[in-house]
C-alpha cells in the first residue's frame, strides 16, 4: 500500500521530537490537572470559608448560637475571645473571610454583627447572613420553651458589613478584584515575544555578531529588560483603561484607582520584572520559537489557576491553598486586592513585592547562565 511509508515516517519523525511529544501529552495533561483541582467543586464543597468567632457575652443564649455555628458545614470556625479592634484588623487582613461578633452587652441589644473581608462576593454574604438568622430564630424558639432567659423575647438582629484596613467600611467591588488579575494574566503572555525573540536570535546568529562589538551579554539582557518593562508598563495601562472607561459602558462599576496609582505603577513595574525574568528563562530553555509559543503560555495558565487568578484562593479545596503561595501571579494579584480592595499601603505588600523581584533575580540569572553555557 502506497501510504505505509508515508506513514511511517511520520511516526518516526515524531518519536525523534521528544520535546513535542512532552508538549503534546505531559503538558495538557498537567492543564487537566491543575485546573480540575482548583475548581470549587459545586457539589462537593471540600473548601471552607475561614470564620472567626468572637463570643464576648458568654451567655447560654450566645454560647447556644456559636455551638450551632461550629456544626455547620462549609465553615472552618476559630473561635477566639477577641477585641472588637483585633477582631476587625485580622478581617481587614485576610486572616479569615468573616468575623462574627457577639459583644459583652448582647443581653441589651441582641444585635450580632458580620464582619467580612471586602473580597468576599456578595452571594456568601447574603448565605451567612440567612444563616445566622435562622439558627438564632431557632434557637430563641426552642429556648423560649425552655426558659434560657427573658432577652430571648427580642428578636436577634443580625448586620453585616465588609472592612478594609485602617477600619473603612467597604463593598467589594467586581471591577477592582477582576480587571487587574486579568491585566496579570495578559502582561506574563510578554513570554511569547520576549522568548520567541530569544529564539530567533539564537537561530540567526545575532548574538555571535554581536560579541564582536565591545557590550557584554548582561548589558544585551538588562537593554532587554527596560525595554520589555516599558512594553509591560504600557500593555497594564491599557488593559486598567478598559476598566476605567469601557466596562462603565456595560453598567459596571468603574475601576477606582484614587490615592494609589503610585501603587498600581510600583506592583506593575515588579510584575513586570517577573513576567520578563520568566520569559527570559523560558527563551533560554527552549530550542524552537514554536516550543516557546506553546510551553510559555501553558505554564502561566498553570500558575494562574493555582494562584488564584481563574478562582479566588479561598474557595479553591483546601489541599491547594497552600501551593497558591508558590505562583508569582499569586504574589502579584495579591499586592493589587490588598492596595485596591483593602486599601493597604506597600508596607503591607513588602514581602509580596520582594518574592516578585527574587522570583525575578533567580529567573534572570539563571538565564544567563544557561546561554552563556550554550555560547561556550
Amino acid at each position: 500500500m502506497p501510504f505505509i511509508a508515508p506513514i511511517i515516517k511520520e511516526l518516526l519523525l515524531l518519536l525523534r521530537d521528544r520535546v513535542g511529544l512532552i508538549i503534546l501529552f505531559l503538558l495538557p495533561l498537567c492543564l487537566v490537572i491543575f485546573i480540575t483541582v482548583t475548581q470549587p467543586d459545586a457539589l462537593n464543597h471540600t473548601q471552607k470559608l475561614s470564620v472567626l468567632i468572637v463570643n464576648q457575652a458568654k451567655t447560654p443564649y450566645s454560647k447556644a448560637i456559636v455551638k450551632a455555628i461550629k456544626k455547620l458545614d462549609g465553615l472552618k470556625v476559630t473561635n477566639k475571645r477577641y477585641k472588637l479592634s483585633a477582631t476587625r484588623r485580622d478581617v481587614a487582613q485576610g486572616k479569615y473571610q468573616a468575623a462574627l461578633f457577639i459583644p459583652y452587652n448582647f443581653n441589651k441589644k441582641n444585635t450580632i454583627t458580620i464582619y467580612l473581608d471586602p473580597t468576599v462576593p456578595d452571594a456568601i454574604k447574603g448565605q451567612l447572613e440567612l444563616t445566622s438568622k435562622y439558627l438564632t430564630q431557632t434557637i430563641q424558639v426552642k429556648a423560649a420553651s425552655q426558659r434560657m432567659g427573658r432577652t430571648l423575647i427580642k428578636p436577634t438582629t443580625i448586620k453585616s458589613q465588609y472592612i478594609t484596613i485602617g477600619g473603612n467600611f467597604a463593598r467589594p467591588n467586581v471591577v477592582q478584584e477582576n480587571v487587574p488579575a486579568w491585566s496579570l494574566f495578559g502582561m506574563f503572555f510578554v513570554v511569547i515575544p520576549l522568548a520567541g525573540m530569544m529564539v530567533r536570535e539564537r537561530e540567526l546568529g545575532v548574538l555571535q555578531r554581536l560579541k564582536i562589538a565591545p557590550i557584554s551579554n548582561f548589558s544585551l539582557s538588562l537593554g532587554r529588560v527596560i525595554a520589555f518593562i516599558i512594553l509591560n508598563q504600557l500593555q497594564l495601562w491599557v488593559m486598567l483603561s478598559a476598566g476605567l472607561f469601557i466596562l462603565p459602558l456595560f453598567g459596571l462599576p468603574t475601576l477606582d484607582l484614587s490615592g494609589h496609582v503610585w501603587q498600581v505603577l510600583i506592583i506593575g513595574v515588579f510584575a513586570s520584572l517577573a513576567a520578563i525574568g520568566f520569559g527570559s528563562l523560558v527563551g533560554s530553555l527552549t530550542r524552537t520559537y514554536e516550543q516557546a509559543a506553546f510551553i510559555g503560555p501553558f505554564i502561566i495558565v498553570i500558575l494562574a489557576a493555582i494562584g488564584g487568578i481563574l478562582v479566588p484562593t479561598y474557595m479553591m479545596p483546601t489541599v491547594m491553598q497552600p501551593i497558591s503561595e508558590f505562583s508569582p501571579l499569586h504574589w502579584a494579584h495579591q499586592s493589587f486586592i490588598e492596595i485596591l480592595v483593602r486599601h493597604a499601603t506597600l508596607e503591607d505588600i513588602r514581602y509580596y513585592l520582594l518574592a516578585l523581584f527574587s522570583f525575578f533575580i533567580g529567573t534572570f540569572l539563571l538565564s544567563l547562565w544557561i546561554q552563556n553555557r550554550r555560547s561556550i
